[in-house]
């Protein structure tokens, strides 16, 4: 049996992706969970989708399984921490994925910055809150964002093994 964290791959993001992950982002549970849950409109999800790519404070990952996109793994930098986001294909939820997705993509992360990340959780988001803890991050704090209870998680450097 083999070990799945051996058959995921990361890379980042390119033009080619922006279909992909409008699809992956108005999946009605990504927006039931998102602090914005309208529905995207493809020419703004392509207009922010393009300054991403340009944005050097801004790393998307792609994660594979074998030789299928399965998610999404964004960090966005700030002058003193980072923030992440997820984003899962239906078909692999479920699965164990998204804290491999987690562990592999802050890895990444790590090798080319140094500050925290923070993850923005709704409280009410158990499978994501999960995943996170499962990946290592560890209870931050706790917040309102958008009127939603919202934990916050954090993963250092150190905590790697």
């Amino acid at each position: 049996c083999v070990n799945p964290i051996l058959l995921m791959k990361i890379r980042e993001a390119t033009d080619s992706d922006t279909k992909l992950i409008f699809n992956w982002s108005n999946d009605p549970l990504v927006r039931a969970q998102s602090f914005y849950s309208n529905t995207i409109e493809f020419e703004s999800h392509e207009n922010w989708f393009k300054e991403k790519l340009q944005n050097n404070n801004s790393l998307l990952l792609i994660n594979k399984f074998g030789e299928n996109n399965i998610g999404l793994v964004r960090f966005e930098l700030e002058k003193n921490m980072c923030t992440i986001g997820i984003l899962l294909d239906e078909k692999y939820r479920g699965k164990g994925l998204s804290s491999l997705m987690l562990i592999n993509s802050s890895a990444y992360y790590f090798k080319r910055f140094s500050m925290p990340i923070f993850a923005y959780i709704k409280e009410s988001n158990i499978a994501s809150i999960r995943s996170f803890e499962k990946a290592g991050y560890k209870v931050f704090n706790e917040t309102m964002v958008n009127g939603f209870n919202t934990l916050v998680y954090k993963l250092e450097k150190y905590e790697f093994k």
